[in-house]
């Protein structure tokens, strides 16, 4: 997934309960984006991107997403509203029990839970992803916002094992309800690990210079493969056992 510019022609209100989008825009292309930009957090659209490319790397389906070049000729990661998904709380008004509703795409929940605990996402709940059927009539899942994640919770990384936030009390919940699955998570921290210092570099580089500093691109690749990025992922993969 590469980034490419897209010029904004109209900003409207976010909708829905997010405590960090504030703004959603129209672009060129006709559609409308998720708006992440630095006048929110320094740390966002950085955060976002490399978040958005982590998670594809592990077999995550992600919206598609764009360089927004905003009003004021300031660059925004944009990420793009998918329509024709479905939240979870919509299917548990109608009725259907969470548990059921998870079932088909309790793999892919995992996956996604892995990657959260290693990039520091504190924010991960049932309410951000976005829910579809396949040509099977399976459900898929798609995570969607990581404005609590990577850089936005400062560097080096946080550890959010162990702590309350949502990501943690989800993965608990997950158990509960027998729907972790440790083979699809321990396999996708394994995938993680193999990520290539020199990929992920290519990745910050992509971005717009305005998102992060190169002393923070040079501190984020040194550190990535070394003795501290594999204790990380050796800790996540204590937690994310049966």
């Amino acid at each position: 997934m590469s980034l490419f510019e897209l010029r904004v022609t109209a900003l409207v209100p976010a909708l829905g309960n997010g405590r960090t989008l504030k703004t959603n825009a129209i672009a060129e292309d006709g559609f409308d984006y998720a708006v992440k930009a630095i006048t929110d957090d320094p740390m966002l659209p950085c955060s976002e991107w490399l978040s958005y490319q982590l998670a594809q790397s592990v077999a995550l389906s992600c919206p598609a997403c764009a360089i927004l070049i905003m009003p004021d000729g300031t660059r925004a990661f944009g990420s793009r509203i998918q329509p024709g998904l479905t939240r979870m709380e919509e299917a548990i008004q109608s009725g259907v029990r969470p548990e059921d509703f998870l079932a088909d795409c309790a793999d892919r929940l995992s996956v996604a839970y892995a990657l959260d605990v290693f990039i520091a996402n504190i924010d991960r709940h049932f309410g951000n992803f976005l829910f579809g059927t396949n040509s099977l009539n399976k459900r898929t899942a798609m995570p969607i916002d990581y404005s609590h994640a990577l850089l936005v919770g400062g560097w080096p990384l946080r550890d959010i094992i162990g702590k309350h936030n949502a990501t943690t009390l989800h993965m608990a919940i997950l158990r509960l309800m027998n729907l972790w699955r440790s083979p699809q998570a321990l396999m996708a921290l394994g995938t993680l690990s193999q990520v290539k210092k020199d990929q992920v570099g290519q990745w910050l580089l992509g971005m717009p210079p305005s998102w992060l500093h190169p002393e923070k691109i040079e501190a984020i690749v040194t550190w990535w493969g070394g003795e501290d990025f594999h204790a990380r992922v050796s800790k996540c993969v204590q937690y994310c056992q049966p």
